[in-house]
């Protein structure tokens, strides 16, 4: 399941560089704060955090993208609500942290 997760999200982001490379721009793109879109998904899911007692932690600033927020949103959606859904340790994070190259996630279940 996660290998099938994983795969469909390398499908969006390769569909997502793609559209850049070809200089299409999509549909109602805007600056989109990273920050507020995952902690509108971390909101969403947050009974299934407080279920599994997962630890959220969100460091350094994440900043923004120029981009389509739903697009956006889907993606961190996916990611995050995989971390969430798979993260069967004992004592459970998830991970968010902004750096220079982009953002990177960690949980425990890897």
């Amino acid at each position: 399941m996660i290998e099938r997760n994983a795969a469909r999200l390398t499908i969006l982001l390769v569909k997502s560089s793609r559209l850049a490379k070809s200089g299409q721009v999509p549909v109602e793109v805007t600056d989109v704060d990273i920050r507020e879109v995952i902690e509108r998904v971390l909101d969403e899911r947050k009974i299934e955090i407080g279920q599994k007692g997962i630890q959220v932690i969100i460091t350094n600033p994440l900043g923004t993208v120029r981009a389509n927020a739903t697009q956006i949103y889907q993606l961190f959606s996916n990611i995050l609500g995989n971390a969430i859904k798979f993260n069967n340790r004992e004592n459970p994070f998830v991970e968010i942290t902004g750096t220079k190259a982009g953002i990177r996630t960690s949980t425990s279940f890897w």
